[in-house]
């Protein structure tokens, strides 16, 4: 990691990750919006699905007929189709619960990330465990935004919360926390590692570019290879918290093989991949104005002190 993040001064750390956490999240929730919608919306049956026999013989699953619907087939399109029908504003709907979870997020992420790099010595074990721990913190949260930016319809934060937790109870907050634990610890895992070994290469390549540049394109790099290889995870969280389609009607929670069951029946091992592409376009800058902006602004705060 940077000599930066190393650094003792926890006053500095924490206002540094705070304010990448917010300018990372203001500017990554129109990609993040997209990336959902995808996600979440039904897909038509296909040739690359499973036969039912599977699917009822692993899960109990039994496919109901896959309904005609008129769907965004790419990136793109769903762009165009959310400022078309639903207005420019919609692209940071859900902003609010995201900067609630980004901003004590980032930070719990980062102060732990440096303490566990101290004691293991190992960016991947450090960044597993850091990752663990905040995404239990953060997890109600994310349930709130995802809800959020999924449902064309959805309303405030201050209604969907009490509904939701007078409906499934506190329980609800936490729906598709495993596979939330499934995606990102694996994704700091790769991450930390990735980063570290890029920007080394990078600095040794060009020692004369600037400490932002160089945690710039690290954070990308690193960033758009651990996106691609969390994204089943991803698509099965979003599945699971998108299963409560009423806030006013208790349903059953979704199991885990179950959804993995409909998502092999319906789309089959490529809806597993649905909506990587605005997913790395998310991440990688994600990252890269995280980390480039954290050094930075840490770097600012260290001079001003001195």
């Amino acid at each position: 990691m940077s000599e930066s993040l190393h650094n003792n001064d926890l006053p500095h750390h924490l206002v540094a990750s705070s304010v990448g956490g917010t300018v990372t999240a203001i500017a990554v929730c129109p990609l993040d919006v997209v990336k959902t919608r995808l996600q979440a919306q039904p897909n038509p049956c296909n040739r690359w699905a499973f036969h039912p026999s599977w699917v009822e013989m692993h899960a109990g699953y039994q496919p109901p007929p896959c309904p005609p619907a008129f769907q965004a087939r790419s990136s793109l399109e769903a762009f165009y189709l959310i400022i078309r029908y639903e207005g420019l504003r919609v692209l940071w709907r859900g902003l609010t619960p995201t900067l609630f979870m980004t901003v004590p997020g980032v930070t719990l992420y980062f102060t732990l990330y440096e303490q566990f790099s101290r004691l293991f010595g190992t960016p991947s074990l450090a960044g597993a465990c850091a990752r663990i721990i905040s995404v239990l913190f953060t997890s109600p949260f994310e349930m709130l935004r995802t809800y959020a930016q999924a449902k064309p319809q959805s309303q405030g934060l201050l209604t969907v919360l009490p509904r939701l937790v007078k409906v499934q109870g506190l329980s609800g907050l936490y729906i598709g926390v495993g596979p939330t634990l499934l995606r990102d610890v694996p994704f700091s895992a790769i991450y930390w590692p990735v980063f570290e070994r890029v920007r080394v290469k990078l600095e040794k390549r060009n020692p004369n570019s600037s400490p932002f540049n160089t945690s710039f394109l690290s954070g990308a790099m690193a960033g758009s290879i651990a996106a691609v290889l969390a994204t089943p995870a991803d698509v099965l969280k979003t599945r699971m918290q998108m299963s409560i389609d009423s806030l006013d009607q208790k349903e059953i929670k979704p199991q885990f093989s179950r959804v993995i069951a409909e998502l092999l029946h319906k789309e089959g091992f490529r809806g597993f991949f649905r909506g990587v592409t605005p997913r790395v376009f998310r991440i990688a800058p994600a990252c890269a104005l995280m980390i480039s902006s954290y050094d930075y602004c840490k770097k600012l705060l260290q001079d001003f002190s001195k």
